[in-house]
């Protein structure tokens, strides 16, 4: 019960899925009045016997119409660029403004428009139910111009055969979209109201159908960019002769990127949104990805928030070097999806452990303590692998702000490095009891075993 008055006493919020669902069953009750009111009215369909039928569908989108009304009442507002939530406020503000007057239909394609996840669908939908509205009231039009001639009094009325609405409506049809063959107008009056409808078919569907061009041409927009991207970049290895080889690499990797992410350049997006906005954003997508770093672990929300928009997205190919032994190492990697081989060995082809997602390598590089800033192994991508790159200057830019975490940070990779020596230790440790037991049990194959420990 305390739950129920607590709820009650809550504003909602327009854009919840509360409120949207309310929003289509309300939307159903809009529809069937625009449509059955008039359909009543002109066709036959009305009748004593099942007038209760039709009033109790009338009464029910009544009741829906004002409990749409006080729910309402509850909605949070913008006025002025301040969100009114104050229950006792929100209803002095709501009878001044537009949504008093019901225009559930396009508030609810509006809504749907923004949250749907492919909103072109939404759209198209939206312009499909304007062109069957105007050929149903094309449709009542006919057969109430009929009616008053007198049905089947001549070649062109409706001759009362079949079920009337159907055969009205395909009259409709063919009158809006000046195709097929209607019957000939005979009278003055008959040709004044195929005129209209023609003009009016042609007019309004020449706009409908050019919004819905546009919207398939929104719709293939970023292909079509993607694709261009992809032209330019075959025309500039073809002028500067790039081995085929390595063309093909290329491709592969434009191929992969959109199969995965459709050509979405993140960064781009992100660009496009304040700053604020932005790093909520990039913090809801990669919050989780950065906490798995040991190193960030316990530092301040806000420095967080800064290392997250420094965050680099990058994808690897198959057989792809990441970083190589004794390279100079400025970035660290976090594994978004994908695995990661680390090589080790005399000709560098041992697997020495395989990372997955939510693995970290090359966090003491960006803050190159005791030389650390060298890589002591390759690391080889063994498939497709989307990874996220963070530089040590985007580091350094993030830290600046923020008095001690620098310090922090060092802290850290110190102890990092300290618990990495100790592995190191152990494993040596590890190795030689191996051997040992090796020479002890079988002295023949000893320096085989040897060379296997000292390869791992």
């Amino acid at each position: 019960m305390s739950k129920c008055l607590l709820w009650v006493q809550r504003p909602l919020n327009s854009q919840g899925w509360f409120y949207m669902s309310w929003q289509f069953l309300v939307l159903i009750c809009f529809c069937y009045n625009s449509v059955g009111i008039l359909l009543r009215v002109v066709f036959p369909y009305q009748t004593p016997t099942n007038l209760k039928y039709w009033l109790l569908a009338d009464y029910t989108a009544d009741a829906f119409y004002f409990a749409d009304i006080l729910l309402k009442l509850r909605v949070k507002l913008i006025v002025k660029g301040l969100i009114v939530s104050e229950l006792a406020e929100i209803p002095i503000h709501y009878v001044k403004s537009t949504p008093f007057v019901i225009q559930v239909f396009w508030d609810f394609f509006n809504k749907w428009d923004r949250k749907a996840k492919n909103p072109y669908i939404v759209r198209i939908i939206r312009i499909f139910s304007y062109m069957l509205y105007l050929c149903h009231l094309i449709a009542c039009a006919y057969y109430a111009f009929s009616y008053y001639k007198g049905l089947g009094s001549n070649s062109w009325t409706y001759d009362g055969v079949g079920n009337a609405y159907v055969r009205c409506y395909l009259f409709a049809v063919k009158a809006a979209t000046s195709i097929g063959k209607n019957p000939k107008p005979i009278e003055q009056n008959e040709y004044l109201f195929m005129t209209f409808s023609w003009l009016a078919g042609v007019f309004i569907f020449a706009i409908l159908i050019g919004q819905i061009k546009d919207i398939l041409s929104l719709a293939s927009q970023v292909k079509q960019d993607y694709r261009q991207r992809i032209d330019r970049v075959h025309a500039y290895m073809h002028h500067m002769n790039i081995p085929l080889e390595l063309q093909d690499r290329i491709n592969t990797w434009f191929e992969y990127n959109w199969q995965e992410n459709k050509g979405i350049d993140e960064e781009i997006i992100l660009n496009q949104l304040p700053k604020k906005m932005k790093s909520d954003l990039a913090l809801y997508i990669h919050f989780n990805t950065l906490k798995k770093v040991q190193l960030f672990r316990g530092l301040e929300t806000e420095l967080l928030k800064e290392l997250v928009l420094k965050l680099k997205p990058m994808l690897f190919l198959p057989g792809d070097y990441i970083c190589k032994k004794g390279d100079v190492g400025t970035e660290m990697y976090i594994v978004n999806s994908g695995q990661i081989q680390v090589l080790g060995g005399p000709k560098g082809d041992v697997v020495l452990a395989t990372l997955g997602e939510g693995s970290v390598f090359g966090e003491v590089s960006l803050l190159a303590l005791a030389g650390g800033n060298r890589r002591n192994a390759d690391v080889r991508s063994k498939g497709y692998s989307d990874m996220f790159v963070l530089d040590k200057r985007c580091l350094q830019d993030a830290v600046r702000e923020f008095p001690g975490a620098e310090e922090i940070l060092h802290h850290k990779a110190r102890k990092l490095m300290n618990v990495n020596h100790q592995k190191g230790a152990q494993e040596e440790i590890k190795n030689c009891e191996i051997l040992n037991t090796a020479v002890i049990e079988n002295p023949k194959r000893a320096p085989q075993m040897a060379e296997t420990v000292l390869r791992v």
